[in-house]
């Protein structure tokens, strides 16, 4: 075998393409990149009025939810990390991880109805916190689940050679655009709060924004997923010791 031929063999991956091969054509790339940008506005938008800006937590504080709930919260949704994990080895055992994404993530957006209808169908106040808290930790689990296979899906979908270009270009989009939707946010939620309607104020912004995020995630619909790289047996002892055994991923960890 000529070196010419072990270059061509080195460069091959399993599903017979080149690294250096774009996984569709450009102009196709730039068309469905352009909808993978216009959905994250979308999602960025869905995120400022539920997450946990100001708006919820003055929803929740109306509810009567202590120091202590908002302890509780927060630890919730640092353990639901672990279902990254989980999304992991997911990645490697689904043939294909765009729709399995997409129904996690409807089912993610749609869980905050429940949130939303907290204040309509518990009376008591430690029922209702408790039910919120719980739903809260759902939705975060969902929302890890799903994280890694839409990275790995974008990854094997965008052109090698320009990688960290497109990743900063959405990005830069989406963090400018944040900055006049989280004022838009605030000055449209003052409006309920002067009025002391906060929890109404809350249900209906909070009611758009499911609209909105899963109007997000039926954008994806259309951007196809190229086939990428997955480990035949993935074996869960060496996944969860690896990061161990990186000289680099130990003082992170």
């Amino acid at each position: 075998m000529n070196e010419n031929t072990c270059a061509s063999a080195q460069e091959t991956t399993f599903n017979g393409a080149s690294e250096t091969e774009d996984p569709i054509p450009r102009k196709q790339f730039r068309r469905h990149w352009l909808v993978v940008t216009i959905a994250g506005l979308l999602g960025m938008t869905y995120f400022n009025i539920t997450g946990g800006g100001a708006p919820r937590i003055k929803f929740l504080t109306e509810l009567s939810a202590t120091a202590f709930d908002f302890g509780i919260m927060a630890g919730a949704s640092s353990l639901a990390i672990i279902f990254q994990i989980v999304s992991g080895i997911l990645n490697n055992l689904i043939p294909r991880r765009k729709p399995v994404w997409i129904g996690l993530y409807v089912a993610h957006r749609l869980l905050f109805v429940a949130v939303l209808a907290a204040p309509v169908f518990f009376l008591g106040e430690r029922t209702r916190i408790w039910w919120i808290i719980v739903v809260l930790f759902l939705h975060d689990a969902l929302m890890h689940l799903g994280q890694p296979l839409w990275l790995a899906w974008m990854t094997d979908l965008m052109p090698r050679d320009s990688f960290n270009r497109q990743w900063a270009w959405r990005q830069w989009i989406i963090t400018a655009a944040s900055i006049f939707v989280s004022i838009f946010v605030a000055l449209l939620f003052n409006r309920f709060e002067v009025q002391h309607q906060v929890v109404l104020g809350f249900i209906i912004l909070g009611g758009f924004g499911v609209l909105i995020g899963v109007t997000d995630i039926l954008c994806f619909i259309t951007v196809p997923e190229p086939l990428g790289e997955r480990v035949a047996r993935p074996n869960f002892k060496q996944m969860m010791g690896q990061p161990l055994h990186d000289r680099q991923s130990r003082p992170y960890l």
